[in-house]
């Protein structure tokens, strides 16, 4: 379970704790796929295409709530960088334009 969303220094206030938890859960099992000191970035997880996070829930909870592109990323990046915080696992930040992550043994 990831600790209460709502309250870390940002909001994403369109979209409630439940959906904050699904995309959460969601992202854990997609990071899980990645190996040790491989990077990654939020959208080598979930691909690209807008579009297509519209037909993934509970990534269309993002689509749905924000209509802007630049804000679909924005608020993707955040809950993913609040998602890896909140893992047991020792993950390491690159920001070089995008963050990038890498699980660490």
């Amino acid at each position: 379970m990831i600790r209460n969303m709502e309250t870390c220094d940002w909001q994403v206030s369109r979209i409630d704790e439940a959906g904050l938890q699904q995309i959460a859960i969601y992202l854990q099992s997609l990071i899980a796929n990645h190996e040790i000191g491989e990077w990654f970035t939020a959208r080598d997880l979930v691909g690209r295409n807008q579009i297509e996070w519209a037909n993934t829930p509970p990534l269309n909870l993002i689509t749905i709530h924000y209509s802007s592109q630049s804000t679909q990323k924005t608020i993707l990046g955040k809950i993913l960088k609040k998602t890896i915080f909140d893992l047991p696992i020792i993950y390491e930040l690159n920001m070089d334009f995008v963050a990038h992550y890498r699980r660490l043994e």
